[in-house]
């Protein structure tokens, strides 16, 4: 190629370069435009409305259920359940109150029973010690959600004092379903039942298990499902109980967690005393509202629960009255 078409090629080439750049540089401004639209309509959009107040509590507390969170959730939803004068929240603060700290209490009392049979089966004194100091920090806190639980439950009993038998209504049970499933059995407590020595990080597992285990049992109870039907249950994120089913799934709880004061327990008579009556108060409730509404299923379900009351105060010496 001779020297005056390379030039001529080079100029043609830097002008159709050109071209582009100025096409692309008239092009910057529509951008611009477009950009500045699109923020202008943004800024305008009302501001997303986010709860405040008791409100958020509430969302607070089911956020953090969600997560599996559920120590934290507890403290945001019993303090929706136990304000004075009560609100909006108040009633839906009680039923996950229940919920959580019926299965806190279970989850603690199973983790301290199974370092308390592992004790005396391992041979190095270090690891006997740790153990003993885990079983007494679970049966304290099963013990603390347990008397939280005979709280919150007097409670939810004085709010729903039966007024006109004849009308009753179903109790909402709001939450999301907790993202991580629990295991179908805690294998690392059922080792250290059996004498083997769990690690640290094992312990803090086997912990979280037993949590998340109890928790999604007493959510199945209280929504009446078997454990495996409370994702269908809780599709929409809210299941309604009929009241005279809650009461009766909350005496039950309570007497449960009184087995935490018995003689094969901490041996707190007063504290087993106080769950029973607390127990027996939810039972007349359901009794109360099945006057008027008779039910086959839960009149069965009363009965059976009234024999535990009474059977767990025998054995620690008590009547149904709390009179030794």
């Amino acid at each position: 190629m001779g020297a005056k078409s390379r030039i001529v090629r080079a100029i043609t080439l830097r002008a159709g370069y050109a071209t582009t750049m100025n096409n692309y540089f008239r092009l910057i401004p529509k951008f611009l435009l477009c950009a500045l639209t699109v923020m202008i309509i943004v800024s305008c959009s009302p501001p997303e409305k986010r709860p405040t107040g008791w409100a958020k509590v509430y969302e607070d507390g089911k956020e953090l259920f969600g997560r599996s969170d559920f120590e934290r959730a507890v403290d945001y939803v019993r303090e929706l359940a136990l304000i004075e004068p009560s609100n909006d929240y108040s009633e839906r603060g009680q039923v996950l109150s229940v919920i959580l700290l019926s299965g806190l209490a279970q989850g603690y009392w199973e983790v301290a029973e199974a370092y308390g049979a592992g004790i005396d089966k391992l041979e190095d004194p270090a690891q006997r010690s740790e153990y003993r100091r885990l079983r007494l920090d679970a049966y304290q806190y099963a013990r603390t959600h347990a008397l939280h639980l005979a709280e919150v439950a007097r409670q939810f009993v004085e709010s729903h004092e039966v007024e006109e038998v004849g009308e009753r209504k179903e109790l909402m049970v709001e939450c999301p379903y907790p993202a991580v499933d629990p295991p179908s059995t805690n294998q690392l407590l059922q080792r250290a039942i059996g004498g083997d020595w769990i690690t640290p990080e094992e312990q803090a597992e086997a912990q979280r298990n037993a949590l998340r285990m109890h928790v999604q049992r007493s959510l199945a109870a209280a929504l009446g499902v078997e454990p495996a039907e409370i994702g269908p249950a809780l599709q929409t994120g809210t299941a309604r109980v009929p009241d005279a089913a809650f009461n009766l799934y909350l005496s039950g709880e309570l007497v449960e967690g009184a087995r935490i004061f018995g003689t094969q327990g901490l041996d707190e008579s007063r504290n087993l005393v106080i769950l029973c009556d607390q127990a027996d108060a939810s039972l007349k409730q359901a009794l109360e509202i099945l006057e008027a509404n008779p039910s086959e299923d839960f009149e069965k379900i009363s009965r059976d629960v009234q024999q535990r009351i009474k059977d767990t105060l025998r054995s620690a010496g008590y009547s149904l009255s709390g009179a030794r």
